[in-house]
């Protein structure tokens, strides 16, 4: 039992007795059911103290959400003659996600609109350095080659908000060609990727993939070639939403995990096979991802020794997954002939 004893009110001058759970604060009683000496509706005033996850989090929180399809490795970016808007933060890079770290905390994106802005500013600084990256580059080709005389360039920046995450994102793209009469000579950049409001620290940048490629001749027309790298672009949208809605995970301090079955397997090229070891049933498949750090198709020889037999797999292009059916029981060792690494199947 708690009990109170009579207190004097400063308002009044009068003793006031409040009763059990209760405090007395300017004259007046107020609940304080925790008995903490603080009035229950002050406290629950108080702003709790939000906890954000740090670089390290999110740098692990990235890679175990990838892993062990995707291996992803941060570093630091050395920047130099850097001005205005990128002098407030560092740069950590992998081969998919970048992470801008704002140096100062008076500096923080602390609200949608902070974000906005800064986002904002990046993207016209990168769109004013195009511009004056793409004249000297026409101007150095003309100096020494004279049939970029009558040479162009044609840029096409965009920048849009993305309103499908749980977290302020914006997508930059970036084309630029070089052409001369209605003919590309060149392709300057094809950038497509997105920024991501991950904390008021943090802002991660997210690509398709590692790479963002295509095949094109000189004389293809603007149009056919504006065309050709926006469907790709449209194409490697969902790609990048679906990798954003992991990192909104990470940066929330969530990780979901990828599971592989039992016939799964990543081919990393000279580092090798991940696991080494599988153990399937008959008529079941292999899948195989193919994550070579060389960046090429492979094809796969599976060879059983005893009864002796060979099983060709079909080619497998980079960053693509191919399933090869085994259907008689033994064991089988695994490879690609170009390479070194072995892994082993038990069919049962």
């Amino acid at each position: 039992m708690i009990s109170c004893s009579a207190e004097t009110s400063t308002i009044t001058g009068a003793a006031v007795t409040c009763p059990a759970s209760t405090i007395l604060v300017g004259g007046e009683c107020c609940p304080d059911n925790n008995h903490n000496q603080i009035c229950d509706e002050n406290e629950a005033k108080e702003e709790k103290k939000v906890v954000y996850a740090s670089l390290a989090e999110v740098e692990s929180g990235i890679n175990r959400s990838f892993y062990p399809l995707k291996r992803y490795n941060f570093s630091d970016v050395g920047r130099e003659n850097i001005t205005g808007i990128e002098n407030l933060f560092e740069i950590r890079e992998s081969k998919r996600f970048d992470i801008l770290k704002i140096k100062n905390k008076y500096d923080y994106l602390s609200t949608p609109s902070n974000f906005s802005d800064f986002i904002q500013r990046l993207y016209d600084l990168k769109v004013k350095n195009t511009n004056i990256a793409a004249n000297s580059h026409l101007e150095s080709e003309q100096l020494l080659d004279s049939t970029w005389e009558d040479v162009i360039y044609n840029y096409n920046p965009k920048l849009e908000e993305v309103s499908s995450l749980e977290k302020p994102a914006f997508i930059e793209t970036h084309n630029l060609l070089y052409e001369r009469n209605g003919g590309v000579v060149e392709i300057g950049a094809a950038q497509y990727f997105m920024h991501m409001l991950c904390t008021p620290e943090l802002v991660i940048e997210i690509y398709p993939s590692e790479s963002l490629g295509f095949y094109y001749s000189d004389g293809n027309t603007i149009d056919v070639m504006n065309k050709r790298i926006s469907d790709l672009q449209v194409k490697s949208h969902e790609t990048i939403i679906d990798a954003a809605k992991k990192i909104v995970r990470v940066c929330d301090g969530k990780v979901d995990e990828p599971t592989f079955s039992a016939g799964e397997v990543v081919f990393y090229g000279p580092d090798g096979f991940y696991p080494e070891e599988l153990h399937i049933k008959k008529g079941e498949k292999v899948i195989v991802h193919n994550e070579n750090s060389k960046w090429e198709g492979i094809a796969l020889l599976f060879v059983r020794e005893k009864p002796k037999k060979f099983i060709n797999s079909k080619i497998i292009k980079i960053g693509e997954t191919g399933e090869i059916t085994i259907n008689e029981p033994g064991t089988y060792t695994f490879f690609v002939t170009e390479y070194a690494p072995r892994a082993k199947v038990t069919v049962e």
